[in-house]
Protein backbone atom coordinates (compact mmCIF):
# COMPACT_ATOMS: atom_id res chain seq x y z
CA UNK A 1 0.00 0.00 0.00
CA UNK A 2 2.89 2.45 0.64
CA UNK A 3 3.98 1.84 -2.41
CA UNK A 4 0.95 2.73 -3.93
CA UNK A 5 0.49 5.88 -2.35
CA UNK A 6 4.05 6.87 -3.19
CA UNK A 7 3.76 6.38 -6.87
CA UNK A 8 0.25 7.75 -7.22
CA UNK A 9 -0.68 10.35 -4.96
CA UNK A 10 -0.79 12.95 -7.24
CA UNK A 11 -3.04 11.20 -9.55
CA UNK A 12 -5.42 10.10 -6.80
CA UNK A 13 -5.33 13.77 -5.36
CA UNK A 14 -6.24 15.50 -8.66
CA UNK A 15 -9.24 12.59 -9.43
CA UNK A 16 -10.06 13.75 -5.90
CA UNK A 17 -9.94 17.33 -6.26
CA UNK A 18 -11.47 17.18 -9.94
CA UNK A 19 -14.62 14.85 -8.28
CA UNK A 20 -15.36 17.17 -5.59
CA UNK A 21 -15.32 19.86 -7.82
CA UNK A 22 -18.35 18.23 -10.14
CA UNK A 23 -19.89 17.31 -6.54
CA UNK A 24 -20.02 20.98 -6.22
CA UNK A 25 -21.60 22.06 -9.62
CA UNK A 26 -24.04 18.72 -9.14
CA UNK A 27 -25.03 20.27 -6.02
CA UNK A 28 -24.84 24.07 -7.69
CA UNK A 29 -27.27 23.12 -10.30
CA UNK A 30 -30.47 21.74 -8.73
CA UNK A 31 -33.06 24.13 -10.57
CA UNK A 32 -31.78 23.55 -13.46
CA UNK A 33 -31.85 19.57 -14.85
CA UNK A 34 -30.43 20.14 -18.40
CA UNK A 35 -27.08 21.54 -16.85
CA UNK A 36 -27.58 18.96 -14.07
CA UNK A 37 -27.18 16.05 -16.24
CA UNK A 38 -25.02 17.29 -18.49
CA UNK A 39 -22.50 18.00 -15.02
CA UNK A 40 -23.21 14.28 -14.20
CA UNK A 41 -21.95 13.05 -17.71
CA UNK A 42 -19.28 15.24 -17.51
CA UNK A 43 -17.94 13.84 -14.36
CA UNK A 44 -18.27 9.98 -15.76
CA UNK A 45 -16.15 11.69 -18.80
CA UNK A 46 -13.68 13.01 -16.71
CA UNK A 47 -13.65 9.58 -14.40
CA UNK A 48 -12.91 7.42 -17.51
CA UNK A 49 -10.75 9.74 -19.12
CA UNK A 50 -8.86 10.24 -15.90
CA UNK A 51 -8.25 6.22 -15.24
CA UNK A 52 -7.45 5.29 -19.05
CA UNK A 53 -4.71 8.47 -18.90
CA UNK A 54 -3.11 6.86 -16.13
CA UNK A 55 -2.97 3.53 -17.23
CA UNK A 56 -1.30 5.11 -20.33
CA UNK A 57 1.19 6.92 -18.13
CA UNK A 58 2.11 4.05 -16.18
CA UNK A 59 2.35 1.08 -19.22
CA UNK A 60 -0.23 -1.47 -18.14
CA UNK A 61 -2.92 -0.11 -20.82
CA UNK A 62 -5.18 -2.83 -22.05
CA UNK A 63 -8.48 -3.44 -23.60
CA UNK A 64 -10.04 -5.09 -20.75
CA UNK A 65 -8.80 -1.91 -18.55
CA UNK A 66 -10.23 0.33 -21.18
CA UNK A 67 -13.84 -1.47 -21.01
CA UNK A 68 -13.83 -1.73 -16.94
CA UNK A 69 -13.55 1.83 -16.90
CA UNK A 70 -15.81 2.35 -19.90
CA UNK A 71 -18.90 0.65 -17.77
CA UNK A 72 -18.00 1.82 -14.25
CA UNK A 73 -18.18 4.97 -15.86
CA UNK A 74 -21.59 4.31 -17.38
CA UNK A 75 -23.01 2.37 -14.82
CA UNK A 76 -22.00 5.22 -12.21
CA UNK A 77 -24.31 8.09 -14.75
CA UNK A 78 -27.23 5.74 -14.79
CA UNK A 79 -27.18 4.95 -11.13
CA UNK A 80 -26.64 8.91 -10.17
CA UNK A 81 -29.31 10.04 -12.59
CA UNK A 82 -31.86 7.11 -11.22
CA UNK A 83 -30.94 8.02 -7.77
CA UNK A 84 -31.72 12.38 -8.48
CA UNK A 85 -34.43 11.74 -10.73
Amino acid sequence: MKNLLKYHTGYYLSLGAMMLLCMTLIMKTTNEPRLRVAVICLTSFIYVFWGIAHHIVHHDISLKVVLEYVLIGIIGTVLVLLVIA
